[in-house]
């Protein structure tokens, strides 16, 4: 592997709720299951703002993807928006 200096999560597609669509969720799956080490040695940025087909919902898709990632285990303070 070459060497990185920031892991970047990108965004897919949200409904408007912290709950990511199918695709969206499929691609966080394969992510949060990277290895944790390699995961929490670099800065996490997760990027998408707000989806095309939802009229300027509460809550961005790089939310939804810290969210479902600190759920699963990764510290909220190294996931940067």
């Amino acid at each position: 592997m070459k060497k990185f200096d920031v892991v970047i999560v990108l965004g897919g597609g949200i409904d408007g709720t912290l709950k990511p669509f199918h695709y969206t969720k499929e691609r966080l799956k394969a992510f949060v299951k990277l290895d944790k080490s390699l995961l929490l040695s670099k800065p996490i940025i997760a990027s998408g703002g707000y989806s095309v087909w939802i009229k300027k919902p509460k809550i961005t898709e790089a939310e939804v993807i810290k969210h479902y990632s600190v759920k699963r285990g990764i510290p909220a303070n190294h996931i940067f928006l």
